[in-house]
């Protein structure tokens, strides 16, 4: 059975329920970091590609390493100077990989912007429709919509709208607010109670 409703009623609920949940999470919570975690290769694909092939890289290096203790210690297939040059050369090369891969997770954790209001209706009033939509997908991957009673049901939206958050059933309660965007402004005013 199909359900019909107006998107600007959906949308508008869907973007209270988000605004909500993610301003009701503590910072440091494991829901921010997945948010985070969806979000980077979304927004920067170039240092998502660049952190896989670093986490490659890094496991190539620990092989190598391994493979390197094995021939020396069990095998005994190379001298004491020839293990020490590549160990070392080894270490070097993976000491530099882990370096390069924690400043790009420097730059990618969302969760400081996200854990400030401020900072993230700034991100959210930058941000075009279709970059919007992802950012609530980041949280929000699916809703489910449940049908109207009957022709003309009145339902409040909110109540027909079941939300599926990456970190499983919102912790949020109380109210939700409407949120609207008003020559560029973000406003908001109670809706009802979250979902």
């Amino acid at each position: 059975m199909g359900v019909i409703t107006l998107r600007v009623r959906v949308d508008e609920a869907v973007t209270a329920m988000w605004w909500s949940h993610v301003s009701a999470l503590e910072p440091g919570d494991t829901a921010l970091d997945a948010i985070a975690r969806r979000w980077v290769p979304i927004k920067d694909p170039e240092k998502d590609a660049r952190r896989k092939e670093i986490v490659a890289e890094l496991d190539a290096v620990k092989a190598r390493i391994s493979k390197l203790d094995h021939d020396h210690y069990v095998r005994g297939k190379l001298s004491e100077e020839r293990y020490a040059n590549l160990s070392d050369q080894q270490g070097r090369i993976q000491a530099a990989l882990a370096a390069e891969q924690e400043e790009l997770a420097k730059g990618s954790d969302l969760t400081a912007l996200m854990a400030d209001p401020e900072t993230l209706r700034e991100i959210w009033e930058a941000s075009p429709l279709a970059e919007r939509r992802e950012l609530i997908r980041c949280a929000l991957p699916r809703v489910t919509i449940a049908p109207a009673q009957r022709q003309g049901d009145r339902t409040p939206i909110l109540k027909r709208l079941t939300p599926h958050w990456v970190d499983g059933p919102s912790t949020t309660t109380g109210k939700v607010a409407k949120v609207q965007v008003v020559r560029g402004e973000v406003t908001t005013e109670e809706l009802g109670t979250a979902a």
